[in-house]
């Protein structure tokens, strides 16, 4: 009978250490803590075609705001290659104990945006209004149900991750909901399942205190970080070149036409490194940064030109 007892208590053992899901049901993971990022890739639906576009939006958490008497995380945006220009989108709050978590647009009705504590078989609704008051535009409401959940590792660290389908719209997608991050497809996803105006959206990076967290990167989109007009925009720029690519840190930057322009570096995550006029060629040296990715952007008086270099020393 003693046998039996610790052969029953190895094998829940067991079972505990190979499910670790189980192990942190309890866990949850606030949306709103620490200062948190969104890299967010838009696309055309004809990219990589020659009509089509790419570009990155960054969402960040702002300060506390009030509004009614209630708590707000104000939420700003930027879609500048630079990331110097940012709009209030709206505001955020989040119940903890229920696991929810509420969107405010700008001059518009609070909507549930995100669930947690949801199971499997559950319909869940979210709604968001287009164009303004007294337009004729009705809400648009969206509705999915839950089709499994498990759990993905972050840092050692397992979270929730609810699978759903769209049950409003026939598209043939599965939408994935992390808790403490949101929606693979972007962090307003739940509320445009559709892609609105023939775009897509798709999450490509997440980061707490500037460390990347998570990256939803493919064979695609491999980085953090895309800012092309169209491939006509990427193809243009051929009498600029920067060598030896990757480097150790010091780079010949070669422009052939005389026209001067101004040079920003920039990382990934939106922090500019450098900010200077030049005129013609120039050889620089970052090796004082860290090694990874890099933007070198190229703004002469009507056109933008970016680079991607690699520091590794």
């Amino acid at each position: 009978m003693k046998t039996h007892k610790i052969l029953k208590l190895f094998i829940i053992i067991q079972v505990l250490f190979n499910h670790p899901i189980y192990l942190n049901a309890q866990t949850y993971y606030p949306f709103l803590g620490n200062d948190k990022k969104w890299n967010i890739l838009h696309t055309s639906n004809s990219w990589p075609e020659d009509s089509g576009y790419c570009y990155t939006e960054q969402i960040r958490l702002g300060n506390d705001t009030l509004i009614d008497g209630i708590t707000y995380k104000v939420i700003i945006s930027s879609k500048d290659s630079l990331l110097t220009r940012w709009n209030t989108i709206g505001f955020m709050r989040e119940n903890i104990e229920d696991k929810n978590i509420f969107y405010l647009p700008v001059n518009k009705k609070e909507i549930l945006l995100y669930d947690f504590s949801i199971e499997v078989n559950d319909t869940i609704e979210t709604k968001f209004k287009f164009g303004e008051e007294n337009t004729g535009v009705l809400d648009s409401i969206v509705k999915y149900v839950v089709i499994s959940i498990d759990s993905i590792k972050i840092n050692n660290q397992e979270r929730k991750k609810i699978n759903l389908k769209c049950l409003t719209y026939p598209w043939n997608i599965t939408y994935s909901w992390i808790e403490g991050i949101g929606d693979i497809y972007g962090l307003f996803a739940p509320c445009f399942p559709f892609m609105c105006g023939s775009e897509n959206t798709l999450l490509l990076c997440f980061y707490e205190d500037d460390n990347l967290v998570y990256s939803n990167l493919t064979g695609t989109y491999n980085e953090c970080f895309y800012w092309l007009v169209s491939e006509t925009y990427q193809n243009m720029p051929s009498f600029i070149s920067i060598y030896p690519n990757p480097s150790d840190g010091k780079y010949i930057i070669s422009v052939s036409i005389t026209e001067p322009y101004n040079l920003t570096i920039m990382n990934n995550t939106g922090n500019i490194f450098l900010n200077k006029k030049i005129h013609g060629s120039y050889n620089i040296d970052i090796s004082n940064l860290n090694n990874g990715l890099y933007y070198f952007i190229f703004d002469f008086k009507n056109f933008r030109v970016v680079k991607k270099i690699i520091l590794k020393k």
